[in-house]
């Protein structure tokens, strides 16, 4: 059986969805630029239907931190609470690792990333 995975970005995807992403960014200070968000749908077989979706986040500094989704469904049918849950956890989650990287870039109180302490 082929397996395919089609990635597409959230905006054109599911705009509804990255607005709403963008606006719990914005309610504790983040910006869009902040974020990269795509949605990554499993294709099986001869359909062109995905079986699987995951939304996918990406923050931090060169956006290799991040936080997926993954839902059996379509997202118009996927819980909206499950959703809004998911997007609020990953604008908390940026925001305590975009501070924590501005810390570290400022030598205050917290150890570089891969500092052997020389």
């Amino acid at each position: 059986m082929e397996h395919d995975v089609r990635t597409t970005l959230l905006q054109l995807r599911y705009p509804q969805v990255h607005r709403q992403l963008i606006e719990e960014f914005q309610k504790i200070g983040l910006q869009s630029y902040d974020v990269k968000a795509e949605v990554l749908e499993q294709i099986t077989g001869a359909t062109d239907s995905p079986n699987e979706i995951t939304i996918r986040i990406r923050f931090g500094e060169t956006f290799t931190e991040f936080k997926d989704l993954t839902l059996n469904k379509n997202l118009e049918t996927a819980e909206f609470e499950s959703i809004t849950k998911f997007l609020k956890e990953c604008a908390q989650s940026a925001h305590e690792t975009l501070k924590n990287e501005y810390k570290r870039s400022m030598n205050i109180g917290l150890p570089r990333k891969n500092d052997n302490g020389l």
